[in-house]
């Protein structure tokens, strides 16, 4: 596809704004009228034809204007230069995290309150997976004879708890033994690392091992086992999708996005994308790839403690969205509580 010359250019991305801005379908007349005086409208509709043989922009069936389409709005998105927060929103944002505790169980409701006031979508955050968390302890609880609940607190404050079933009846006696020595042996490791040394260490000579070594093996390859692909996606705000009409118009959509918030799946793999760079990541209708939310735009930043990226936040909503601002809130959040966990981190 050929490069845009600088007229499409400016046209669609006054076509993409003033759409965002209003909702309605954009006409020759309108951007001739508030945008393009110097052009004639006969001009503005060639230019606008054209962007539509290019599949930047489409003609809805009721109307005669032209709306944008996915290509369009990641044309839009791509030839913003900078995303910069407004000072009134960056102290909104401080204030609301003045004061409050740092433990990962409170901040996800504390942080989507604020993103979604803020943005007026609805707020997502992936917390830390377990194959992020630096081990902090280990907890072994006995439920019954041959049930245990294991509780791995990370060093940011996560909890991350799963029941283990074992062939013999254990005592909480010698759990409290096995929770020293794997507390001793493993913390301060990331989850890879204890799998790998637990593995590793699983496939020596089993008989050079004492029986609380063998127990504690045993408990820890179960727990890495059935928890390496375990994820926490939380989310607020769903009401104010109803707040853009296009979803308050059509049920059926709405339908499918309250599905797709419901599985999480799909989510989690958007996000899971996110963590692997840099830059805020937009995914915009088709991009997702996702038949459930082609009329949806998720906007996600990696979250950090130290270096190290644990988890995203972000928000999703009608594609229709004020994408300069709230790529900066979404970014400016996601720094903000990189800080925050890196000053707590142990």
């Amino acid at each position: 596809m050929p490069e845009l010359n600088k007229r499409k250019q400016s046209v669609l991305n006054v076509v993409v704004r003033d759409y965002i801005s209003t909702a309605e379908p954009v006409g020759s007349g309108t951007l001739c009228r508030k945008y393009f005086s110097d052009l004639s409208s006969a001009t503005i509709r060639s230019v606008m034809s054209s962007l539509v043989c290019d599949g930047y922009l489409s003609k809805p069936h009721t109307s005669s204007g032209r709306i944008p389409t996915d290509k369009g709005y990641r044309f839009y998105v791509d030839s913003q230069n900078a995303f910069s927060l407004g000072p009134q929103e960056a102290r909104f944002i401080e204030k609301s995290f003045s004061g409050a505790t740092l433990e990962m169980e409170e901040l996800p409701r504390i942080f989507l309150k604020v993103l979604s006031r803020l943005t007026n979508k609805a707020g997502i955050i992936l917390c830390p997976k377990l194959d992020k968390t630096i081990l902090k302890r280990v907890e072994l609880i006995r439920i019954s004879a041959e049930n245990i609940l294991v509780v791995i607190v990370g060093s940011l404050g996560d909890v991350f708890n799963k029941y283990v079933h074992m062939d013999e009846d254990l005592s909480q006696e010698l759990l409290n033994s096995i929770s020293r020595f794997l507390n001793d042996k493993y913390s301060g490791l990331t989850m890879p690392s204890i799998r790998e040394k637990v593995f590793r260490e699983m496939t020596d000579d089993r008989k050079r091992y004492d029986s609380l070594v063998k127990k504690a093996m045993e408990i820890c390859s179960k727990f890495l086992d059935v928890n390496k692909s375990e994820d926490d996606l939380r989310f607020t705000g769903v009401e104010s999708l109803f707040n853009q009409q296009e979803f308050r118009e059509d049920a059926s959509t709405m339908r499918k996005i309250f599905k797709t918030l419901e599985s999480k799946a799909a989510l989690i793999m958007i996000l899971d994308k996110c963590l692997e760079g840099e830059d805020s990541s937009i995914f915009i209708g088709s991009e997702m790839e996702n038949d459930e939310i082609t009329e949806c735009a998720v906007i996600a930043h990696s979250y950090k403690c130290g270096d190290r990226p644990i988890g995203a936040i972000g928000v999703i909503g009608h594609k229709r969205m004020e994408y300069p601002r709230i790529i900066s809130i979404v970014n400016y959040m996601a720094a903000f509580l990189s800080r925050k966990l890196s000053e707590t981190r142990l």
